[in-house]
Parts: structure tokens; C-alpha cells; sequence
């Protein structure tokens, strides 16, 4: 009986130890928690001035001057950055159909080319790089990688595909051009 007693009183004592051990960890981690909340506190809100989603080049440009001041830059990236997506290719492609009309986005390329503007050259690209670093655990590269086929399908959004197609299915048929349905 009595080494009985002396086996569970050990085995209760290591239990209490280990209680006391988790509780002091809990605490450390409601502390960084903590921390952490303060840190992101705040709704992150759009720059005074800046109306999304940005529908033509003139805008575009007059968005890339704003964002040459760092309050500007760091509130852009900051707003960007809680628009989320499950991954981050899913939170690249919110954050662009946020930013950026259809027919804005034909007007773009990654590195420019006949009368296209290079999109990769700009900041709002630079803050919507760090916003999906930022927030998706992403490098650089996937995120480019996501800007670059997002920009090349861009006539495929809003119907592009489907009227291309019902193009060539009209040609095919004789019909004139626009009366195909």
C-alpha cells in the first residue's frame, strides 16, 4: 500500500509540474498575441484620395504619384494586405480584380510592349508584391508570377472569351459581323 502511494503521489506531482510548465507557456503566447494584435490594430482604410477600382491609365498615374509618399505606400500596402485569399495566387487575383478594371488591365503588361504600359515597373505593383508577401507567406516570384498570367488573361474576363468565340462561330456560319445571335 504504501509503495503504491508513493508511485501516484510521484506520478501526481509530474502532472502538476507539467500544468504549471503549460501555464506558463499559455501565458508567454496570450502575451505575443497580444503584441500582435496591438501591432495590426487599426482598420486598414484605402489613402484619402485613392477610389479603387482604377479604370483607366490617367488614374493609374495619378495613383503612382500618391504612392511615392511612404504614408501613402504603407497605408496602400497595409489596405491590400486584408483583402486575403485562401493562398496566395487566390489573394494575387483579389487584390488585382480589386485594383483594376478589365479594360484597364488589357492596357497593361508585365514589361510593357507596343502601346502597353509596364505594370511591372510601378509601384502599386511594388505594394501589392509586399501585401501578398506579407499576408500569404509568398515570394516575390510567385507573386509576379500571378500578376504576369492575371495581365494575359485579362481580355478573357468579362465575356472576352465567350464574344471571341461567338465570333469565329459566326464567321464559320457566313454570318455578318456582329449579328450572329
Amino acid at each position: 500500500m504504501l509503495l503504491q502511494l508513493t508511485v501516484s503521489t510521484a506520478t501526481q506531482r509530474y502532472i502538476i509540474s507539467q500544468m504549471e510548465y503549460f501555464k506558463e507557456e499559455v501565458a508567454v503566447i496570450k502575451q505575443l498575441l497580444l503584441s500582435l494584435t496591438k501591432q495590426t490594430s487599426g482598420a486598414a482604410a484605402l489613402p484619402e484620395g485613392v477610389e479603387l477600382p482604377i479604370t483607366n491609365i490617367v488614374d493609374l498615374q495619378i495613383l503612382e504619384n500618391k504612392l511615392k509618399e511612404e504614408a501613402c505606400y504603407n497605408a496602400m500596402a497595409k489596405y491590400l494586405a486584408t483583402i486575403g485569399g485562401t493562398n496566395y495566387s487566390s489573394n494575387t487575383k483579389r487584390i488585382l480584380l480589386r485594383m483594376l478594371s478589365t479594360p484597364l488591365a488589357m492596357q497593361l503588361t508585365w514589361k510593357g510592349s507596343g502601346q502597353k504600359l509596364a505594370f511591372g515597373n510601378l509601384l502599386i505593383c511594388k505594394a501589392i508584391i509586399d501585401a501578398v508577401t506579407k499576408c500569404s507567406r509568398a515570394t516575390a516570384s510567385e507573386a509576379e508570377g500571378c500578376i504576369k498570367t492575371w495581365l494575359r488573361n485579362a481580355r478573357d474576363r468579362d465575356g472576352g472569351r465567350q464574344g471571341r468565340a461567338r465570333n469565329a462561330l459566326g464567321k464559320r456560319m457566313g454570318a455578318p459581323e456582329g449579328n450572329y445571335f
